[in-house]
């Protein structure tokens, strides 16, 4: 996402291997949509999946506020959902990992609404 790149922030792509957790970064996720009762419209749920090293924990909650500064800039367009997942620790990667979830409103023909 550009207003991501834009601020600093390294964005990688869904679904590729990155190996162990080397510096902070964010994945961003569609997570998929579902009809909003008989309306024309859509919810749009994208998950953004913050990352930081192993050893670097303490830097975890301050790139999470950076993340969330940066999508303001996409608002009211792409609005927090007020989930954010609590942290866990991937071995396999060697990495904190906490998941923010933003969702957005289109119709059914793809424009975007902008629902305040």
């Amino acid at each position: 996402m550009a207003c991501l790149k834009g601020h600093g922030i390294e964005v990688k792509s869904p679904g590729v291997e990155y190996g162990d957790v080397i510096t902070k970064f964010v994945v961003v996720n569609y997570y998929g949509a579902s009809s909003l009762g008989s309306f024309s419209s859509e919810q749009v749920v994208y998950d953004i999946d913050v990352y930081v090293p192993q050893k670097r924990y303490s830097e975890l909650e301050p790139f999470i506020f950076e993340v969330k500064q940066a999508m303001e800039d996409l608002r009211p367009m792409l609005k927090l959902n007020g989930y954010e997942s609590p942290s866990y620790y991937d071995d396999s990667i060697k990495g904190h990992v906490v998941t923010i979830e933003y969702s957005m409103y289109r119709t059914y023909n793809g424009r975007t609404n902008y629902y305040g």
